[in-house]
């Protein structure tokens, strides 16, 4: 084995910059930038001419890297030559690459993207950088971020992905709705904090204006908005309206300047009324005339930024120091990961349901009733739990314990108040699930409320029965019933 050999085999990162031609005061820069990009990837997978091609990658990333204005996202989307490229494990593939400030959600935004227009994905590599740039964002030194003092450095998001090839036309397609996508990120992550100092600002003033809603009921509110500020509700959009009107001639209006994140655009609307987009539905007009100071539902758009969901919609009333109501305070964003995993009893509102769900039962949270009641409760479709009512919570609750009993086939329906979606749980013997009745079942489901399957969640608990939640997307009418 030759020197050069031996070296390639214990060393492919460093044989892969000593490859590249740059200029001499670049060659420990682009040292550690190869370190950063590389470091994490299994060689043992790779021979020599895979090396050549990395090579070719980290030398245009490198110079995709010289230069970046402050608070500057930068995209870059191409093909390297197919020569290159052909004979690969992977063969011919195109690379997405961004560089931007370190901030939450572009990973999970950028492959969201990918994986909703079914982009093969081969690789990602995304190092966070720590660099020196001048003042005009030029690249003085690549550093090595576990070395100490170092003072004026800079820490940036570069990303690589790689995909099956894009066409030219594709790669342009796709570049527009890149950087559109980063800067609705940018406006997500800089007024993260002003929304939730708005939202604070709301529970106080909830506490102190005594609106006229029953103790009990606004005390809950007051302590769910508190709670979803403790890291379990993802802010994204926020918005504030003023209502104008009264009773059914009454509306809201957004006000001006007061919308934050995706909500800055004033173009932007999350409720429905048919096929159109609007501010005021006369379901919400209905829940502003109730004495509920909050509600939580869905918005009619999915969320781009962090995962392809439909937003949560959290509209929280605000009123004057009188205690009248005045208009809303309209948040959207997504509930975080520790909203679905904690238990139904430590959350604000939903604790409530259990209560009710126990007492209209007539058991204690001891006894075995009580604990099989507890048990559906927590299992229970979180997002569905936040949005049905009490009355019908229990009922289902009722009808599921039964299953325990006597397992068969069930359906139980909720409509939505606002008439957009219908949500159904099939409770089906686990040994008829399959993909192809599961459609079938969809097929039939969407035919029977007028509308489309616009989701599906199936549950696999440990009984007889598989659990299928349908969510069946309408778009105007009465729902049938």
């Amino acid at each position: 084995m030759s020197s050069l050999n031996k070296y390639i085999e214990l060393d492919p990162i460093a044989s892969i910059a000593s490859s590249i031609q740059v200029k001499k005061q670049k060659i420990k820069s682009l040292n550690q930038f190869s370190c950063d990009v590389l470091g994490g990837i299994e060689w043992s997978h790779f021979d020599q001419q895979q090396n050549d091609i990395f090579a070719h990658l980290v030398e245009q990333s490198f110079g995709f890297l010289q230069e970046r204005a402050k608070n500057l996202s930068k995209l870059m989307i191409y093909t390297p030559p197919e020569e290159m490229t052909k004979t690969s494990e992977n063969g011919v593939f195109s690379v997405v690459e961004i560089l931007n400030d370190d901030v939450p959600f572009l990973l999970d935004s950028l492959l969201s993207e990918l994986q909703a227009r079914n982009l093969k994905i081969h690789t990602v590599l995304h190092p966070v950088l720590t660099l020196r740039r001048d003042k005009k964002g030029e690249l003085i030194e690549v550093v090595n971020p576990m070395a100490l003092g170092h003072d004026g450095v800079v820490t940036e998001s570069f990303i690589s992905v790689h995909v099956e090839e894009l066409s030219a036309q594709e790669q342009d397609e796709l570049r527009d709705v890149l950087l559109n996508l980063m800067k609705r990120v940018q406006m997500v992550v800089h007024d993260w904090l002003p929304m939730r100092n708005r939202l604070t600002n709301v529970a106080t003033s909830l506490s102190t204006e005594m609106p006229r809603v029953p103790v009990q009921q606004l005390s809950e509110s007051i302590q769910f908005l508190r709670w979803a500020l403790d890291n379990n509700f993802t802010f994204l959009g926020m918005r504030e309206y003023e209502l104008k009107g009264k009773g059914a001639k009454s509306k809201l209006i957004p006000k001006a300047g007061a919308g934050l994140g995706l909500l800055r655009d004033q173009k932007m609307k999350v409720l429905r009324r048919g096929t159109e987009l609007t501010h005021m539905t006369p379901e919400v007009r209905k829940f502003f005339f109730s004495s509920n100071p909050i509600i939580i539902t869905k918005a009619n758009i999915k969320s781009d930024i962090h995962r392809r969901a439909y937003m949560d919609y959290i509209g929280v009333k605000l009123y004057d120091g009188k205690g009248n109501l005045t208009g809303e305070l309209r948040v959207v964003g997504l509930f975080t990961s520790s909203a679905y995993a904690s238990k139904v009893a430590t959350i604000p509102l939903l604790r409530q349901k259990l209560d009710f769900v126990l007492d209209n039962s007539g058991s204690s949270r001891d006894s075995h009733t009580g604990k099989a009641l507890t048990n559906i409760i927590e299992t229970f479709p979180r997002d569905e739990l936040f949005q049905i009512t009490n009355q019908l919570l229990a009922s289902h609750a009722k009808e599921i314990e039964g299953l325990d009993h006597s397992p068969r086939v069930k359906i139980l329906k909720r409509v939505d108040e606002f008439d957009r979606f219908v949500s159904v749980m099939l409770y089906l013997p686990s040994n008829q699930f399959s993909t192809e009745n599961r459609e079938k079942i969809g097929d039939y489901l969407a035919s029977v409320y007028k509308g489309r399957v616009s989701a599906y969640y199936p549950y696999f608990p440990e009984s007889p029965l598989v659990r299928i939640h349908f969510i069946i997307g309408r778009d105007a009418g009465k729902t049938p019933v």
